[in-house]
């Protein structure tokens, strides 16, 4: 990842960014790194958006919200369009993992999956935030790892007044690693292809029609 690259960093709700990523987000713009945040909810409830606001404040990055509720659904209101709200192209977008972090959020889930399919649309290199490192090496992967500063951490965790105690109930907030994933380009490619060619063959069966 190049000095001075631009990054988006979607996450599913206020405090997230911090949570699981913000030692990652701090050296990242003390490498020279220009990152935008963007919470895909929470930005309609006052207290939270304004602990969002502060947090990013503290990080040295910009912070853009969706109105979503942040609790009480099973999915966020949300697409991939929505991403296209950044009036910006981006060289990287970095979100969160895969598996829904550690208790497998579905919010987390559907965050994953819109932010990799506008990454990809776009031909833009993609990876996520994980609070674990991969236990094999894998050669479509790169994994950089980041050395936790724990008073920084907890000062920044501490923002979110109102979410401080059970943040503290995550093991995330106690680990002294966070880890960035990044998709290698050809893996992104191979991806991609794989993507266009189950788009097509589902076109050709639909103009099939049913069998009879």
């Amino acid at each position: 990842m190049p000095n001075n690259a631009d990054i988006l960093i979607v996450v599913a709700h206020p405090d997230d960014e911090s949570l699981w990523f913000g030692e990652g987000i701090h050296q990242l713009v003390a490498r020279g790194k220009n990152i935008i945040v963007l919470c895909l909810s929470g930005g309609s409830n006052p207290i939270r958006s304004a602990e969002f606001k502060k947090a990013c404040l503290r990080l040295k990055v910009k912070g853009k919200m969706l109105n979503n509720p942040d609790r009480g659904m099973p999915r966020l209101q949300t697409s991939p369009s929505d991403l296209d709200l950044v009036d910006w192209h981006p060289e990287y977008v970095i979100t969160h993992a895969p598996w829904g972090n550690e208790r497998h959020h579905p919010h987390h889930q559907q965050c994953f999956q819109i932010s990799r399919s506008w990454a990809l649309k776009g031909g833009i290199p993609f990876g996520y935030f994980s609070e674990k490192k991969p236990l094999i090496l894998n050669p479509l992967i790169e994994t950089i790892e980041f050395s936790v500063n724990r008073p920084r951490k907890n000062a920044l965790l501490s923002i979110y007044d109102s979410e401080i105690s059970g943040l503290r109930d995550y093991e995330a907030y106690h680990h002294d690693k966070e880890y960035l994933i990044i998709e290698r380009k050809y893996f992104s490619r191979i991806s991609k292809i794989f993507t266009r060619l189950c788009q097509t063959l589902s076109s050709i069966f639909e103009s099939r029609g049913p069998r009879t």
